[in-house]
């Protein structure tokens, strides 16, 4: 079998390959891959006579048309989070003021922040904080909160930041 005895029903089986894949891949991607591959289907059912480049190229005019649509359409009725930090709960400590729980070791420490013991490292020219002294959170990497010394004005205890 050559690419010239492609049926309709063999654009149907890939659109259906593709809206599997869909269902197992985060994202939005194949869907329209599966879309495509139906509406080119169906015009090979309707015009039986299509030449295989004919069918390539509106499997990708429509691929191509239906994903900048889709797109266009999400950015446009997507709303802002009412909570954009929900996933960053690091980001959230930031400018707050904390007490070290032990002496830094070449550069990392922890604070106790609530009910959690966090992972500090200093921020780059710092250097080695004693125990119990208060660090201001300037910046997050990852799941560690990026910490400089706060002599100004201590935090209460570990597990309550100063307000700033």
């Amino acid at each position: 079998m050559s690419f010239d005895d492609l049926a309709f029903w063999h654009w149907f089986a890939l659109a259906a390959v593709f809206i599997a894949i869909e269902i197992f891949v985060p994202g939005i991607a194949f869907l329209w891959l599966g879309i495509a591959g139906l509406v080119t289907g169906a015009v090979l059912f309707f015009f039986p006579s299509i030449g295989i480049a004919i069918q390539g190229i509106i499997f990708a005019v429509v691929a191509v048309i239906t994903t900048v649509a889709a797109r266009l359409l999400i950015r446009r009725t997507s709303r802002p989070s009412d909570r954009p930090g929900l996933n960053q709960r690091g980001h959230s400590h930031v400018g707050s003021v904390y007490l070290l729980v032990g002496d830094t070791k070449n550069g990392h420490g922890k604070v106790h922040i609530g009910d959690t013991v966090w992972s500090v490292q200093l921020s780059p020219g710092s250097g080695e904080i004693p125990a119990g002294s208060s660090v201001r959170v300037v910046d997050v990497n990852g799941a560690t909160l990026v910490v400089e010394s706060f002599a100004s004005a201590p935090a209460t205890d570990g597990s309550e930041a100063v307000p700033h």
